[in-house]
């Protein structure tokens, strides 16, 4: 469904897709298809980032949460995921394997996988991120640091609630320093 044409050019996001996807970081449907519109889901997000990230996945003898029991195949990955600190549950029991991931939370976690140093002095961009919010701060400085552009380059809006599709999920992982070694290695 990437190499459909629209408007007669190839998906935005499919040079990150087909990079990312090669070596096995994000995965597609059993259908063939990637979905790319579809929002991300936690348990997804948590699996590409400790993929992108080489997080050791531990072989698990309990249930991670309620939700994730240890013969779910995302289990491993969103262990690794948690114990890295790069997420958390919403609970000891609930960690929501299948809710989408906002773009707000997409970008906190992205502040916390790429040890980024949180920005002292925010400079307000989006229209709909005042410097007050909530998730501003860690917005701002994946901003800062070339992480995320808003929902389109040259629009200063973020939509911090929105959920995060799967090829902006794609894109935002292919800017990560760990995914742009794989592409030099490459």
């Amino acid at each position: 469904d990437i190499e459909a044409l629209y408007d007669g050019k190839k998906h935005w996001a499919r040079s990150a897709i087909v990079y990312l996807s090669t070596p096995g970081v994000i995965e597609g449907y059993p259908d063939g298809n990637f979905y790319p519109g579809n929002p991300v889901t936690r348990g997804e997000f948590a699996t590409w980032l400790a993929r992108i990230k080489n997080l050791p996945v531990p072989k698990l003898t309990e249930d991670v949460f309620f939700d994730v029991p240890k013969e779910h195949w995302r289990a491993p990955f969103i262990k690794a995921a948690v114990d890295a600190g790069y997420f958390q549950g919403y609970s000891k029991e609930i960690f929501g394997i299948d809710d989408p991931i906002s773009r707000r939370g997409a970008a906190a976690v992205t502040v916390m996988v790429e040890g980024l140093g949180v920005i002292e002095k925010i400079k307000p961009f989006f229209a709909d991120v005042p410097k007050e919010e909530k998730g501003a701060v860690p917005i701002y400085t994946a901003h800062e640091k070339g992480l995320v552009i808003g929902i389109s380059e040259g629009i200063p809006v973020y939509d911090p609630s929105r959920a995060l599709t799967r090829a902006e999920a794609a894109t935002l992982i292919s800017r990560f320093s760990s995914a742009q070694d794989k592409l030099r290695y490459l």
